[in-house]
């Protein structure tokens, strides 16, 4: 097998893996949302899978039996790196699962054509439907004041944006409460404008509290999760001594 068929054959595998993954993901949570969101990981998976593969070719080109472990420990310090949350013995697991699919797929790629060049494209078409925002809402309700804003609902999965203007030197607090009439999960937190999360203070449970050291626009992100209910969103602009 020529250079060309090899690389793709790395890229394929790491597509089957991706594809795999996402499939098993959708059919057991079936949150579309949190599906969608994570765009950005998927793409990396599916990246990192075809470099480790390549990387791994190349060292069982002159170390035959070390093919599998080096599949193996490519794949833990994937899961450690990007889900620091897993423990060790869920990264093993995990990676091993992987290092079969991702063997399995990348000998399928290497013998047959057609897979070889499906799942070098399947993936790109899989991560083109996480690009639009697949939040669901039914029966809303909203109400916005100048400092406040409220929403109820008959359904609500996926994430309502609030931006405010804030002034350097101010210190921003908000109160979230939720009305969580179904068991539903929800969270909610602040980011800047490149999408960095940065209300890391609580001062309790139901409230953000910020110290703005840049003249900007911030947003409050509610995110529900199948939640049935409702949410009622306040903040306060003022000085940091005050």
């Amino acid at each position: 097998m020529d250079r060309k068929a090899c690389l793709l054959s790395d890229i394929a595998g790491a597509g089957f893996l991706a594809v795999f993954y996402m499939g098993l993901i959708l059919f057991f949570d079936w949150n579309m949302y949190a599906f969608t969101v994570g765009g950005s990981y998927w793409l990396l998976f599916w990246c990192s899978g075809a470099l480790g593969s390549f990387l791994v070719s190349q060292i069982a080109a002159s170390y035959p039996k070390w093919t599998l472990p080096a599949y193996t420990a490519a794949a833990v310090m994937f899961f450690l790196l990007l889900k620091p949350s897993y423990t060790i013995v869920v990264s093993v697991l995990l990676s091993a699962a992987c290092t079969l699919l991702l063997y399995f797929g990348k000998s399928l790629a290497r013998k047959l054509k057609l897979f070889r060049y499906s799942f070098c494209v399947l993936p790109i078409l899989c991560l083109l439907i996480t690009l639009p925002d697949t939040t669901i809402k039914k029966e809303w309700n909203e109400v916005v004041g100048k400092n406040s804003y409220s929403a109820y609902f008959l359904y609500f999965d996926g994430a309502k944006e609030i931006p405010i203007e804030v002034k350097k030197g101010e210190e921003l607090l908000v109160t979230v409460k939720v009305k969580n009439e179904n068991g539903g999960g929800y969270s909610y937190y602040i980011v800047d404008k490149q999408n960095r999360t940065v209300s890391s203070i609580k001062t309790n449970p139901s409230q953000l509290k910020l110290n703005i050291d840049k003249t900007d626009t911030y947003t409050i992100i509610v995110k529900g999760e199948s939640l049935r209910g409702g949410f009622d969103v306040e903040w306060q602009n003022r000085t940091q001594d005050s």
